[in-house]
Order: C-alpha cells, then structure tokens, then sequence
C-alpha cells in the first residue's frame, strides 16, 4: 500500500487523501517520522486530514511531537503539530 500511495502522490501532489492515507500507513509500520511529513503536507491541503492525522499521532506514536525524528531539530515537529487557527 506504501508505494501505491507514493505513486499517487507523484501524480498529484495536491490531492490530500494519498497523503492521509499515507501518514495512516507509516503510522502502522512505526515510521512516524515519515507521517509527521505527510502530516506537514496536509497542514497546507486539507486541515481536517491534517488534524486527524496529528491525533493518530498522538494516540498511536510514542513520538508524536518527532522529538527523535532527524529530519528536524527537537521541538520542530511538535510546533507543526500545534492545531493552527481557526478562522
């Protein structure tokens, strides 16, 4: 399922669902660095993904702020985890 939503993505990077989906996927395998990414991405095309997302994340992850990710430095993640405002 992995590649098929990485193929989906590359076909349309705009398209949100591949990205939740994703995240959902990276989530269950223990790759939550890699859902904090797809996280990021849905921030920008659909809040409700993101947000649902964001709480898997944190139900599921032992990590969910990505602390321990090495693509970012600590507290990095758990700023883009933060729900943004509502308007």
């Amino acid at each position: 399922k992995i590649r098929d939503y990485k193929h989906a993505i590359r076909l349309d990077p705009n398209y949100a669902d591949p990205h939740y989906s994703l995240g959902i996927s990276y989530i269950l395998v223990g790759r939550h660095c890699d859902a904090i990414k797809e996280y990021v991405a849905l921030r920008i095309l659909d809040k409700d993904l993101a947000n649902r997302l964001s709480q898997l994340l944190e139900l599921m992850t032992d990590d969910p702020d990505g602390t321990n990710c090495e693509t970012n430095p600590p507290g990095v993640a758990a700023q883009l985890l933060r729900p943004g405002p509502t308007y």
